[in-house]
C-alpha cells in the first residue's frame, strides 16, 4: 500500500469517522500542532538516549507513554471512538510532576529555558503543548475540549521535567533577570 492517497489534492483530508474536512479547519490544526508536540518529545527522547552523564531511561518511558497518549488524543479529535481516561491520566501527571517536585529547589525566581540540551528540548516540547492546548480551547467540538486538562496537566510536568533534567545533571537553572 502506498503513502499517497491522492484524496487530498484538493485541500480536504478524512476525519476517523470517513467525514471529508478541509485540510485547513480548526480540527486539522489542532492534529497537525498534537502531531508537532509528538515530534518534539520524540526529539526530546533522543537527547536523552545520547545523554552519557545520566541515565533517564525513566524519563524516557514516561515521555514515551505521553507520546501513545498524544496519538489517542489526535485519534479522539479526529472523531475517532476510542476510551481515553482523562481523569486517570491527569492524576498521573500530577503525581509526577509532586515526585519531582520534592526532589528540586523551590522556584524563587522565574527561570528561563535552558541548560542541558536535554531540558532546553523538554522546554521547547512544552511550549508547542502550550501552544496546542491554546488552540484547543478554541475549538468548539466537546470531545476536544474534554481533552483541555490533560494538555494543560502536560506542559505542567514538561516544565518540571526539564528542571529535573538540569537538577539530574548539575546545571543550574538560567534565572530571568531583568
Amino acid at each position: 500500500m502506498s503513502i499517497y492517497t491522492r484524496t487530498g489534492d484538493n485541500g480536504e483530508t478524512s476525519l476517523a469517522n470517513g467525514s471529508r474536512v478541509p485540510k485547513n479547519s480548526e480540527i486539522i490544526m489542532f492534529i497537525g500542532l498534537l502531531d508537532e508536540l509528538n515530534s518534539h518529545l520524540g526529539i526530546c527522547i533522543s537527547h536523552m538516549r545520547k545523554n552519557n552523564t545520566s541515565d533517564f531511561s525513566e524519563e524516557i518511558s514516561q515521555l514515551e507513554k505521553i507520546q501513545n497518549d498524544l496519538f489517542l488524543v489526535g485519534s479522539i479529535s479526529a472523531s475517532a471512538n476510542l476510551n481515553f481516561d482523562v481523569e486517570k491520566k491527569v492524576s498521573v501527571l500530577e503525581n509526577l510532576v509532586d515526585r519531582y517536585e520534592e526532589i528540586l529547589p523551590k522556584l524563587t525566581n522565574f527561570i528561563l529555558p535552558g541548560g542541558s540540551l536535554e531540558s532546553s528540548s523538554v522546554q521547547l516540547a512544552r511550549a508547542c503543548c502550550r501552544k496546542t492546548e491554546l488552540t484547543g480551547h478554541g475549538i468548539s467540538t466537546q470531545s476536544i475540549k474534554n481533552l483541555m486538562p490533560y494538555l494543560n496537566r502536560l506542559s505542567d510536568f514538561l516544565f518540571v521535567l526539564a528542571r529535573y533534567l538540569n537538577h539530574q545533571q548539575g546545571i543550574v537553572e538560567p534565572i530571568w533577570k531583568i
